[in-house]
C-alpha cells in the first residue's frame, strides 16, 4: 500500500494481513510508484497528524480496532478531517 500518510493503527492493520505499506508518496500515481520502483520510497511511518492527534488514546485491544463499527468510525473521522483538509484549501484558493 503506497501512501502519502497514515496512521499507525493503519499501518498496523495492513501489517496484520501481510500487506507491506510504504508511506511518503507525492504527486501523482504515476509519479509514486516510479520513485517507488526507483527504491526512493521505501517503509513506512506514522503521519504528523496521527502522533499529534494521539490516536492511541483510544486503541482497541489488538493492533486495530477489531470491531465494524470501530474501523467504521475511524474511517469517518478520517474523511471528515480530509474534507475539512479539502475545504480550507479550496477557501484559500478562492480567496475567502
Amino acid at each position: 500500500m503506497i501512501s502519502g500518510g497514515m496512521g499507525r493503527r493503519a499501518i498496523a492493520a495492513f501489517q496484520h494481513y501481510g500487506i507491506q505499506t510504504v508511506t511518503g508518496a507525492t504527486g501523482t500515481v504515476r509519479h509514486a510508484l516510479a520513485q517507488y520502483l526507483a527504491g526512493a520510497l521505501q517503509g513506512a511511518a506514522p503521519c504528523a497528524e496521527s502522533i499529534s492527534h494521539t490516536h492511541e488514546e483510544h486503541a482497541a485491544a489488538g493492533p486495530y480496532e477489531q470491531d465494524t463499527a470501530g474501523r467504521l468510525r475511524e474511517e469517518v473521522e478520517l474523511l471528515q478531517q480530509q474534507l475539512e483538509e479539502a475545504q480550507a484549501r479550496l477557501d484559500q484558493i478562492q480567496g475567502r
